[in-house]
């Protein structure tokens, strides 16, 4: 067998350490490629204080559907410090005859003779490494130095992944800015459930609205966030407090009708739009919200209103149009967007009062939705004019 094994705490992991492990998988021929997921320092949490559990079940979630990657627990079942040498000898006992691979970032080069038993790493595994884009010279000159000094074989594969940083997507995680193209899509999701790398009190919220509502609502919840973040950095809105605009836009949707009535103030007897309103009372008593403009995108997420701030927008637009919607007209509306929010908000209002006026009478439509289209047809107006 050829067993790979590239290693990293995954904090998270990320479609660079994904890249890097299928370039390895498919240069090397390897039947089985390990990422070796590292056990928490015994001294200190990782950096956000994800555990281990987290970032294992982030690694599967990577590997999942890819074939002949997986995710090993191996090290953080091993008690005490873990080292790579170790895990070699281990894997070379467990698949004896077995060539091995260490699939390292060629930064490390210039670390390892410093690393724990350097000679028996190399004795047990060919240390394969990605070449830096331009410093191709100096990464040769670090895996001469190994193979001079320590007896190691070494290859260098061909293809640069992505240029990402854990380091970069959390710090990205932390504001309230998107992650798209950076995460693995089932990772993406994985973050913004659990609230990985969210700043205090939002993972709370995040548990506390999952216990509250359906699985489906929930879900959708988690899609509104994951638009918003991506709406609010091309419009330019605050990130952070769209965020939380978006994460609770829904929070009043499983109560009863009693109470959905008792925390709403809205008059107009319309069932369907209740729980934006009663959204607000409750994001405010229960949730601790204060600020104005994020009860007020909560309030307006199911009907619009004349003059919605740009939160206000991103809010009523990303709940339409997350990811997990599936309706006739969804596709357009998403198309809309690329318009800007005044265009896309007429549109996706337009939309939806037509769709309602086939369902039930005119004067049901909501009259803040009215109010609302009558404000975007003006605008429009009188951008034309």
């Amino acid at each position: 067998m050829r067993i790979g094994m590239l290693g990293g705490t995954f904090n998270p992991i990320h479609n660079a350490h994904v890249q890097m492990a299928l370039c390895a998988r498919d240069t090397l021929a390897l039947d089985r490629l390990l990422l070796m997921v590292t056990a928490d320092p015994p001294h200190k949490t990782v950096e956000g204080q994800v555990g281990s559990d987290a970032r294992l079940t982030m690694a599967r979630l990577a590997a999942e559907g890819i074939e002949r990657v997986e995710a090993s627990d191996r090290e953080l079942k091993r008690a005490g410090k873990s080292y790579t040498a170790d895990t070699l000898t281990e894997l070379s006992k467990d698949y004896p005859g077995a060539s091995l691979y260490l699939i390292v970032g060629s930064d490390m080069l210039l670390d390892m003779p410093r690393w724990y038993a350097p000679r028996r790493i190399a004795s047990l595994a060919t240390i394969a490494y990605v070449p830096r884009i331009g410093q191709e010279a100096g990464d040769r000159k670090a895996a001469h130095v190994l193979e001079r000094d320590f007896g190691a074989r070494t290859v260098a594969l061909e293809k640069a992944p992505d240029a990402l940083s854990s380091t970069q997507i959390r710090e990205r995680l932390q504001k309230g800015l998107p992650v798209d193209g950076m995460l693995p899509e089932r990772v993406l999701w994985y973050c913004y459930e659990k609230g990985l790398y969210f700043p205090e009190p939002l993972p709370g919220m995040i548990a506390r609205l999952k216990g509250t509502l359906s699985e489906k609502r929930f879900h959708h919840s988690i899609g509104t966030m994951i638009q918003a973040a991506r709406l609010a950095e091309n419009w330019g809105a605050d990130p952070a407090k769209t965020r939380l605009a978006a994460l609770l836009h829904d929070c009043a949707k499983n109560l009863d009708a009693g109470a959905m009535t008792a925390f709403s103030d809205d008059g107009s007897g319309i069932l369907a739009v209740q729980h934006a309103f009663a959204g607000a009372a409750l994001a405010k008593s229960e949730y601790g919200v204060e600020d104005e403009g994020i009860l007020a995108a909560i309030r307006h997420h199911c009907t619009g209103e004349a003059r919605m701030s740009l939160m206000d927008k991103i809010v009523y637009l990303a709940d339409i149009t997350e990811p997990t919607r599936d309706f006739p007209g969804v596709e357009e509306i998403r198309a809309s967007l690329a318009r800007g929010p005044d265009e896309a908000m007429l549109f996706a209002l337009t939309r939806s009062a037509a769709i309602l006026r086939k369902m039930q009478d005119a004067g049901d439509i909501h009259p803040a939705t009215q109010r609302a289209i009558d404000y975007f047809t003006n605008i429009k107006k009188e951008e034309q004019d």
